[in-house]
């Protein structure tokens, strides 16, 4: 995209957009159809799998929006990364600035968007995409309980019994107090 190409000639910098991009395509698939993520500028992308005959074929991948914004992403994202001049600073503004900024419910419908896209481009029936969205809900059910579970292990979500209270209440009722 056109910051990453002026980030490269700023800083001297490469990004590997290529390989993130590819795992989207591919997490699209496991996660039923649509998958949401940053690139290596912590920008938004979706992506939605090209389907024929139940294999992935290839993706859609769409982007990079801003969920944060542009002036909040430059100080944020940007500047604690390299170190600019006045010159860099404004290219890197000037290419921030040609990025859609969306909220988070916009961003959903991005990410729908271009699944129906996808397949209608394939010719996916309903059926399919119907199991396709069961098995995303399906594996967001099983992820929000695996980190439950981490959150039980790790002693969050659990009340810490007051001991030295305890403690100090036995000694006052050992004493008459």
């Amino acid at each position: 995209c056109i910051l990453c190409r002026t980030y490269r000639e700023v800083s001297g910098q490469t990004v590997d957009c290529r390989r993130i991009h590819l795992n989207g395509g591919a997490q699209s698939f496991r996660f039923g159809g649509r998958y949401t993520y940053t690139c290596p500028l912590a920008l938004i992308h979706f992506t939605s799998p090209l389907m024929s005959d139940g294999l992935m074929k290839g993706a859609l991948v769409a982007g990079p929006v801003l969920l944060i914004d542009p002036e909040e992403y430059m100080e944020e994202e940007i500047a604690k990364r390299i170190s600019l001049d006045e010159k860099g600073r404004r290219r890197l503004k000037e290419a921030i600035k040609t990025l859609q900024q969306v909220g988070t419910e916009r961003a959903r419908a991005l990410a729908d968007q271009l699944l129906y896209t996808a397949t209608w481009a394939t010719s996916w029936d309903k059926r399919t995409l119907a199991e396709s969205e069961s098995r995303a809900s399906q594996m967001a059910r099983i992820a929000e309980r695996i980190q439950q579970l981490k959150a039980e292990e790790n002693g969050e979500n659990k009340i810490d019994y007051p001991i030295e209270k305890d403690r100090s209440l036995l000694r006052s009722i050992v004493h008459g107090d």
